[in-house]
């Protein structure tokens, strides 16, 4: 891929500095008022924090929307309660803090996961005993700073409805974000709408991710630690294809299908590439090897063309992936095997690579795939 241009960024890095001094320059000019610089410079980190959750923490717009709708519901009920506004935003803000950290925790894949396999009644002291830590801490830091918030929490009728809501809003928010993580957050609108109660036609490219020897390490290890180790393997591979814009479809078991518009070949070749990178790592190798005394191998099949998704079932929904395009890179992954590569790839796919990744490709030629008239063109990626 092409290399950054450092240039470039020192340029964007030293204007973003000079733009930053103009308010400060103007009110030491005694043109504007230091308070009214403050307000640029707030306006500006609130803009950086919309971006930043937009990009990053999205799941926390759930969060935030919520609050929002409540806090509008009880200033239509009692309009007073919010006169001083601003003791109420440095808390709302510093808790929203503990609750990005508190996420991101519990997705982590240690001590997350950690968390999880615990007994449901550990989870809910967990997270009763954080809920209560978070109101201490961000109620003791506001009163330190906003002198008007001691005098606000004496009102009861503030009191009450203000940790009602602080109890509430949290507590929703991540069961909706638990049910948006177990939909899909690409497909939460449509099942919301019920798009897929018909089936909806796509143009996509199609990746078929295997694990190798599944079978033998079932017999290698004892169950639990067969299924632990499975676990961590789709955990990491589905880590790494998000981060690289895919849509995780199904789960196969030891493996996943995952999907990406026609016009991304480039991030789902990256995908497949920094999956390589990762299992030949030596820390990840040394984790696996430590933890189940193996290292786990993939093979991987992509193919695009035209998909139709549909949902099953009506209970525990699941979305169903079908066309030749699915049956073709299914039949790729599995061709692996005979060819002795771990990734093929179908002409269709490359078409819509850039020439970074195009010179990448190793040619294997035509050849028959199971259930197919015509013979596709495969490509795999030069060994490093």
């Amino acid at each position: 891929m092409p290399p950054v241009k450092t240039k470039n960024l020192n340029t964007v890095f030293y204007g973003f500095i000079g733009i930053n001094l103009i308010p400060i320059l103007v009110a030491f000019f005694g043109i504007i008022e230091y308070r009214e610089a403050m307000y640029i410079y707030w306006a500006e980190c609130a803009l950086a924090a919309v971006f930043a959750l937009a990009i990053y923490a999205n799941y926390l717009i759930v969060f935030f929307l919520l609050s929002g709708a409540m806090a509008f519901l009880v200033y239509m009920a009692n309009p007073k309660i919010i006169d001083d506004i601003m003791p109420v935003l440095m808390f709302w803000s510093l808790y929203s803090l503990c609750w990005l950290g508190y996420v991101e925790f519990g997705k982590s894949s240690y001590y997350g996961k950690k968390i999880r396999q615990l007994p449901t009644i550990s989870q809910l002291g967990i997270y009763i005993g954080f809920m209560l830590a978070a109101l201490g801490f961000c109620y003791v830091i506001t009163s330190s700073i906003m002198h008007s918030w001691p005098s606000l929490m004496e009102n009861i009728t503030f009191y009450k409805t203000f940790f009602g809501v602080a109890i509430f809003v949290p507590s929703v928010s991540l069961g909706l974000v638990r049910i948006i993580g177990m939909i899909g957050k690409k497909h939460f609108i449509d099942f919301l709408l019920g798009t897929y109660a018909e089936p909806q036609e796509r143009n996509s490219i199609v990746l078929f991710l295997d694990m190798v020897g599944s079978s033998s390490i079932a017999e290698k290890l004892e169950p639990k630690k067969s299924m632990d180790l499975i676990a961590r393997f789709i955990y990491d591979c589905g880590y790494i294809f998000r981060i690289n814009g895919g849509d995780i479809l199904n789960y196969t078991g030891d493996g996943l299908v995952v999907t990406w518009p026609r016009t991304k070949a480039n991030s789902a070749l990256a995908a497949a590439h920094a999956m390589k990178k990762h299992f030949t790592s030596k820390p990840v190798k040394a984790e696996y090897w430590r933890r189940y005394g193996m290292v786990p191998d993939f093979r991987i099949g992509m193919h695009a063309g035209t998909v139709v998704i549909s949902q099953i079932g009506e209970e525990k929904l699941f979305l169903g992936l079908y066309g030749d395009t699915v049956n073709t890179a299914a039949r790729l992954e599995q061709m692996n095997k005979d060819l002795g590569t771990y990734i093929l790839l179908s002409e269709e796919v490359i078409k819509g690579l850039s020439q970074s990744w195009k010179v990448l490709l190793k040619p294997i030629g035509e050849r028959s795939v199971r259930g197919r008239h015509e013979k596709v063109k495969v490509f795999t990626i030069y060994q490093e």
